[in-house]
């Protein structure tokens, strides 16, 4: 049994706390003594970069930087050159519906019979990226009365500086006022130093409606 999962059958788990998965599948090739494949290689480097936003997530591990460095000789790739390109390329919102973008990376629970729902893109020009910020916040409204949400943010993280700009529904104003302990709360307020949805956003939200 693993919390309210039950099986009928022993299950073998790994969990670590890495910041991404792939970390842990890397040290399972090391510990194979097997050396992945040029292409796994950039695959699982690129997962690592992905989730850690190239170290400047809180859920950064020593882990997954040692990774990093050993995968990028392996395929032979500049990580920091190479995030910048991914990043870019990842940041494109090009021919996606409002609604497509804000589901893209979208994680949804219920914390004390509140529906929370929060989806996230991480954004090189953050500008740009605000310019649509009425239609965003049209949507959200439109999905939390669709969707039967309490409270529905939209998280545009700036990359290179690391700072979350939050759009959100407005029926969630006052309880999101309470929970960032800001009684004048405009939509689009910059959380300075907040990448990590998992670490530093979801917690507060917890912390306040339990």
């Amino acid at each position: 049994k693993v919390g309210t999962i039950n099986s009928t059958e022993p299950i073998n788990i790994r969990n670590m706390a890495v910041g991404s998965t792939n970390t842990i599948i890397y040290e399972m090739y090391k510990e194979n003594k097997v050396v992945p494949p040029r292409d796994i290689a950039g695959i699982m480097m690129s997962g690592i970069i992905s989730d850690t936003l190239l170290f400047h997530s809180p859920t950064t591990t020593e882990m997954d930087k040692l990774a990093v460095l050993e995968l990028s000789k392996i395929c032979n790739v500049d990580p920091k050159e190479f995030s910048e390109k991914m990043f870019t390329e990842a940041s494109s919102i090009k021919g996606k519906t409002i609604e497509e973008i804000i589901y893209g990376d979208f994680k949804s629970f219920n914390i004390n019979k509140n529906k929370i729902g929060v989806g996230q893109i991480t954004v090189i020009d953050v500008q740009e990226a605000l310019k649509n910020k009425n239609n965003y916040i049209k949507t959200l409204d439109k999905l939390s009365i669709d969707k039967e949400f309490d409270i529905l943010l939209f998280c545009i993280t700036d990359v290179i500086n690391s700072n979350t700009y939050v759009l959100f529904n407005n029926k969630a104003k006052l309880m999101l006022e309470a929970v960032f302990d800001n009684e004048k709360l405009e939509q689009g307020f910059c959380l300075k130093g907040v990448v990590s949805r998992k670490k530093q956003i979801i917690p507060l939200l917890m912390d306040e409606l339990n």
